[in-house]
This record gives C-alpha cells, sequence and structure tokens, in this order.
C-alpha cells in the first residue's frame, strides 16, 4: 500500500506537466453540458474548444461529457468533478484578481515604517491614536533611518520610509507635512529677548544638526545672510540637540513641531528665526513592492490626512514662506 506522504511528490510532478489553462475551459464544458455553448461562454472557437475536451480527456482518463441524444450528458466523472473545479476556479480569481481591500477597524497588520528619531517624536502619537482608535487591530514598529542617502529599503521588512524632502531616494514618494525652523533657547538664558536677531545668531554658540550627506537650509540661509554662527557641538540625533542647550546660553535651530512637543518638559522658548527659511518638508515613501498594497495605501493617506501638509501652528510668516 502506497503512504499519502509518497503519493504527495508524485502528484505534485504530476501537476507540472498540467496546462492550468485548462481549468476554465473544464469548468465551462462541465457547467453548460456541450462544446459550443461552453466555447461560446468563453469567446473561444468551437475547435479550440473540442480540442481543449480532447486534451482533458486525455489528462483525466475520463470522456467527462457523453452524447445522449441530441444533447451531452456528464459521466460520474465529470459530475464529481463539477464542484472541485469550480471551487478551484473561484479561489485563484478571488486570490489572483481580486484586489484585497483593507478595512482598519478589522483587518490585522504589522506595519514596519523607517525615520529618525525626531520624526518619530511626531509621528508616533499619531500611530498610537490610530492604534487606540481607528485600527485596533494593526502594530506598528518604528526602526531607525539615521543615515541620509543609504537605502532604507535594504532592510526588506521596512513597509514605510518618512524621511526630508532634501533626502534623495529613487522611489515615488508623497509630502507627509511641512515644518517650519524656529530657534530655542533654554528660558534660564539671559541673552535672548523675545525676539531673536541676526546679532544673537552670530553671538550665540550653537548646538546643531550636521550630517555629511545635506546641510540644514536654515544654516545654508544664515551664510547668504553673512551671518557666521559659532557651533560648540554638532550632532547627527535632531532628536538630542534640543536637550544640550538646557542650562546653558546656547541656541539651537529645530523644526517647530519638535520644538512645539520638547518645550515644556525641557524648559525652552521657541522664538521665530530673524531670516525667512523655507520650511522643511516631510516625505513617506513607500517600499515599491507595496505601492498597490491596500493596507500601505490606507497607512499613508491617512497619516497625509491627520499630520499634513501645513503645520497647524505655523504662523504668517511660514504662510508668507510658502506664497
Amino acid at each position: 500500500m502506497t503512504s499519502g506522504r509518497s503519493e504527495a511528490p508524485d502528484l505534485a510532478a504530476r501537476l507540472t506537466n498540467v496546462d492550468l489553462n485548462l481549468i476554465p475551459q473544464l469548468v465551462a464544458l462541465l457547467q453548460e453540458r456541450g462544446v459550443s455553448r461552453a466555447a461560446q461562454r468563453l469567446g473561444l472557437s468551437q475547435p479550440a474548444m473540442s480540442h481543449s475536451l480532447a486534451r482533458l480527456r486525455a489528462l483525466l482518463g475520463d470522456d467527462l461529457l457523453v452524447r445522449v441524444g441530441r444533447g451531452y450528458a456528464l459521466t460520474p466523472r465529470g459530475t464529481a468533478l463539477l464542484a472541485p473545479a469550480q471551487a478551484i476556479l473561484n479561489e485563484i480569481a478571488h486570490g489572483v484578481l481580486h484586489s484585497v481591500g483593507f478595512r482598519p477597524e478589522v483587518n490585522s497588520r504589522h506595519f514596519t515604517m523607517a525615520m529618525s528619531t525626531s520624526t518619530a517624536m511626531v509621528v508616533a502619537p499619531v500611530l498610537l491614536e490610530l492604534s487606540a482608535r481607528d485600527t485596533p487591530h494593526a502594530t506598528f514598529e518604528i526602526v531607525e533611518y539615521a543615515t541620509p542617502g543609504t537605502d532604507p529599503f535594504d532592510q526588506v521588512t521596512v513597509d514605510v520610509a518618512i524621511v526630508a524632502d532634501i533626502v534623495a531616494l529613487p522611489y515615488r514618494r508623497r509630502n507627509l507635512y511641512l515644518d517650519r525652523w524656529v530657534a530655542v533657547v533654554w528660558t534660564g538664558n539671559t541673552t535672548v529677548s523675545d525676539e531673536l536677531t541676526i546679532d544673537n545668531l552670530s553671538r550665540l554658540p550653537h548646538v546643531a544638526y550636521r550630517s555629511p550627506a545635506i546641510r540644514t537650509q536654515p544654516y545654508v540661509v544664515m551664510a547668504a545672510a553673512g551671518v557666521e554662527p559659532r557651533f560648540d557641538l554638532v550632532s547627527t540625533d535632531f532628536l538630542l540637540i534640543p536637550q544640550l542647550i538646557v542650562g546653558t546660553q546656547r541656541i539651537a535651530v529645530v523644526q517647530e513641531r519638535l520644538a512645539g512637543l520638547l518645550a515644556k518638559p525641557l524648559g525652552l522658548r521657541i522664538l521665530d528665526l530673524p531670516v525667512p527659511v523655507p520650511p522643511l518638508g516631510i516625505d513617506i515613501v513607500s517600499n515599491p513592492r507595496l505601492e498597490t498594497d491596500a493596507a500601505t495605501v490606507w497607512l499613508i493617506e491617512t497619516l497625509i490626512g491627520r499630520l499634513g501638509p501645513i503645520n497647524p501652528t505655523n504662523s504668517q510668516h511660514a504662510e508668507d514662506l510658502l506664497d
């Protein structure tokens, strides 16, 4: 007696020689019980359908259809095949051709997102809100994207990357939100009044972001305006910068949303820059293999709706920059 284990490889090997294009023809023949009607249903010629029937008979070792009077009737094997063949065809059509939607209130999904720590400070509260209210069965994972210029999708599990608009990536991207550049000083800083001046920018020591791949726009604008700031300390982590001025007379230039989140817990004052600086664009990029994935599309659209594109705390000064 042959065991099921030994039969399975034999069946798999036999299936490699089966033309799966015959399945729709088989279903049509069994349901229509006639070559002409089956051919008409599938838009094939009668000779082509007759050829398919001959191939099916040879493959299955059964006539499937036999002439009875002026019509055709199914053989017992044909009758037995009708339901499973239809089920197989439906499964293929649903799994391959049907675009499965994402229902956030019902479906589960694990989203892995790459971004800097400073961007995570802005995005994470929205993700937590989505998890609590909109998509209770989804989970979110943030992995650090700390080196501009590298490919965040080198990590194959990353679904979405959130990067600054000045970071070059060879993928389609959409603007997630805009963020204004502002200055922050410690509340105990006695050298700065309620209005920041160009002289303050020149005289105060700076704690600043530094990257070998990109230059932050505020310092490009300052250089063009003849401002030559003195850098006491540089960091590749924007999240660290506001913390390093606490208890000092130093100044830092950071994104307004980040400053707004840290001002109260760190004891910082937020000041407008005395030179007009274009806002920072933060873009969202999907892994190219997921561009049409319903869940990923939902996540991107939802984040754009919740976060952007314009910072709700932007003043008229920022609106002027965008005109």
